[in-house]
């Protein structure tokens, strides 16, 4: 488990985060794991990646990273 995993997941629960730390964020969560998602802030990540993609402001480097984190949330939100 990354160890800035939490403090991602606080900060989009938060809410409290300007354009440029919301390109960190995007950043850093291009490189988690499904895995690594406190299951108790998995909306708020996938809401905040709708959110992201609905506003076009996703680095087109990172997007299909962010694709596949949201997809695996999903699926993982999914499963019994």
């Amino acid at each position: 488990m990354m160890i800035t995993s939490p403090t991602i997941f606080d900060t989009i629960e938060s809410g409290s985060f300007t354009a440029d730390e919301a390109m960190e964020i995007d950043a850093k969560l291009s490189l988690v794991q499904v895995q690594d998602i406190p299951e108790h802030q998995v909306k708020s990540m996938m809401d905040y990646i709708d959110f992201r993609f609905l506003h076009n402001a996703v680095v087109p480097a990172i997007k299909a990273d962010l694709e596949n984190l949201q997809n695996a949330a999903s699926r993982l939100r999914l499963s019994p």
